[in-house]
């Protein structure tokens, strides 16, 4: 019995195999990790992306879709807002990102200046304040 356990131990036919098993965990966290880290950096570009293109959208919208007492956008407005967010297509399309299946995003309206403070009307739900220019003096 000890001559067959001596037999045994100065074995070496499994080595490498036992050897992988044991850095194989390390060997896919350095070639995963990175590929995930690079998915999660491009979800979050479009979906930045497209916050911006629909905050775009809706600026360039008529004053006459929203209700500045409630802050509520028209509801095809809304959709159009949504669809561009989501897809970045007006009237949908394929997502932006894969899966998809959140709440669609809130859309309000803080206040409608109607007027600037230099008396121009406004046409779209940005107010450019400033005061007159600067001289050079």
């Amino acid at each position: 019995m000890i001559r067959l356990a001596r037999k045994l131990i100065r074995d070496e036919s499994a080595a490498a195999a036992a050897e992988l098993v044991l850095a194989l965990p390390l060997l896919l966290v350095l070639i995963w990790g990175p590929i995930e880290i690079g998915n999660y950096f491009l979800d979050e570009h479009m979906l930045i992306k497209g916050v911006r293109d629909g905050a775009t959208f809706l600026a360039h919208q008529d004053i006459s879709k929203f209700n500045c007492a409630t802050g509520a956008v028209d509801p095809t407005v809304r959709t159009q807002v949504e669809n561009v967010i989501r897809t970045g297509q007006v009237s949908g399309g394929v997502d932006r990102l894969r899966n998809w299946a959140g709440n669609p995003p809130t859309i309000t309206v803080d206040r409608c200046p109607t007027q600037a403070t230099n008396g121009t009307t406004l046409g779209g739900i940005y107010a450019f304040r400033w005061a007159s220019p600067r001289r050079a003096t």
